[in-house]
């Protein structure tokens, strides 16, 4: 399989209805004009480790494989908090132009900076949005009320 035909997941914690809104995907937090390539590197940095260390102000979304998306749901879950996963298709994703890049290897091999230490078991599968993940790229929103089994340990 290659990368185009797996799914991510972006994982929120607000509810169902404040996430993914029908024609117009789901929209990062902050506001600024950075562009993944033709903002200046010092920016980009700046804002990777800002987006890394608050994400809830960042201008970027973050979405991950399947089994990181639900152990960091998990961990919401058990503090009490409403947990919403939205799946991307990577494929579409590519197929519409949306722009997303390995979060890993933007920040290390383009920007030269490490992932921290906290993120660091999540970096392989990570996927970077910039400002906004179109509905076309996005194929199912999903509410969790409880731990799914599988991630109770976790």
């Amino acid at each position: 399989m290659s990368w185009t035909e797996k799914n991510v997941f972006f994982v929120s914690t607000l509810g169902i209805n404040n996430v993914a809104k029908p024609g117009q995907g789901v929209h990062a937090p902050g506001k600024d004009d950075l562009h993944p390539e033709r903002s200046p590197i010092r920016e980009r940095r700046v804002a990777m480790r800002k987006h890394w260390s608050n994400p809830g102000e960042s201008s970027m979304l973050s979405a991950y494989e399947e089994d990181a998306a639900y152990e960091i749901a998990s961990r919401y879950l058990r503090q009490g908090k409403e947990v919403t996963l939205v799946v991307i298709s990577l494929l579409l994703a590519a197929r519409n132009e949306v722009p997303f890049l390995s979060a890993g290897g933007y920040a290390v091999d383009t920007l030269h900076i490490k992932y921290p230490d906290h993120l660091e078991r999540y970096s392989q599968g990570e996927q970077l949005f910039f400002h906004h993940i179109p509905d076309c790229a996005i194929t199912e929103i999903r509410q969790l009320r409880r731990i799914p089994p599988k991630y109770e340990s976790v």
